[in-house]
């Protein structure tokens, strides 16, 4: 039963990876060792779980029902396990995080870090993307999301209200003038192509400078290159100390809720309910949440 059970933990695995290759990489195992334990899991469940060719692998019929029925009893044994270990006082295990790139450097790195402190049995994996993660697709257990994102079986913790605004250089309103309007000035964007909210109105801007990340951006901004669009928490103590200027009275140029998601079930793992308590708690006091 264990080795059945170890195996269904692997077929999850290759689903989410989408290849032998890949899943065997995650879990530090050969190709040939998945390739030869999903063949034992096919013939201990009577049916094809994949179909494969050279170059790609889908679920049969049967594989999706496999796959959802092993994805339960694999999460029901792996709450089992955390429970038994979580008699104890020590918080111990793995924890697999994900939050966009600036909320995770600025905040929930330092959540994690000290829970590090407090708790050295307890390893964190801390992954910053700004690309929306599937929790059970990917593997996590938390998400920290801009805006709700969250299915009807999650449960959600509200943390505060995240603002970007907008800000110039003053060497550009030197040379250009504080704009009155977004239309035909100079900006800084993350796509060739974008329109921003200024009031009520959404606004094609002309994309002077075209870079993928926010501390890009600030850093292009800080050195007069346009106008650019950017979370609080990056300007904040540029506006202070006036390396920046904040634009438009302050108007926010995006705002919305910022939450922490994860697994609804029966039993949730004590470090899952451990990291959104303290993420919480250390956002109630956090100067660039607004209203939280």
């Amino acid at each position: 039963m264990t080795m059945v059970l170890d195996d269904m933990a692997l077929f999850a695995a290759v689903v989410r990876a989408g290849s032998f290759t890949a899943a065997g990489r995650a879990l530090g195992v050969t190709k040939q060792s998945v390739s030869k334990r999903i063949a034992r899991l096919e013939k201990a469940a009577g049916a094809q779980l994949l179909a494969r060719t050279t170059r790609s692998m889908r679920l049969t019929d049967a594989g999706e029902r496999f796959h959802r029925a092993s994805e339960d009893i694999v999460a029901r044994a792996d709450d089992a396990l955390r429970e038994l270990s979580e008699d104890t006082d020590e918080v111990r295990g793995t924890l697999r995080v994900t939050a966009p790139v600036v909320l995770g450097e600025s905040l929930v790195v330092d959540v994690a870090a000290g829970l590090r402190a407090v708790h050295p049995e307890l390893r964190i994996e801390l992954m910053l993307t700004d690309r929306f993660v599937n929790l059970v697709e990917e593997g996590f257990d938390v998400a920290v999301r801009l805006g709700q994102g969250a299915s009807k079986t999650d449960a959600v913790q509200r943390l505060g209200e995240a603002r970007q605004v907008y800000v110039a250089s003053p060497s550009f309103i030197s040379s250009h003038g504080e704009p009155e309007a977004l239309a035909g000035v100079p900006c800084i964007t993350r796509e060739n192509h974008e329109r921003w909210r200024l009031g009520t109105r959404h606004v094609a801007v002309a994309s002077a400078l075209c870079v993928n990340t926010f501390a890009a951006i600030r850093r292009a901004a800080l050195a007069g290159a346009g106008v650019a669009r950017l979370p609080t928490v990056l300007v904040d103590e540029d506006i202070r100390q006036r390396r920046l200027v904040l634009l438009f009275d302050g108007a926010p140029a995006v705002e919305g809720p910022v939450c922490a998601v994860w697994r609804e079930a029966a039993h949730v793992p004590h470090r899952v309910s451990l990291f959104v308590d303290e993420l919480e708690r250390r956002a109630r006091d956090w100067p660039p949440f607004v209203g939280g």
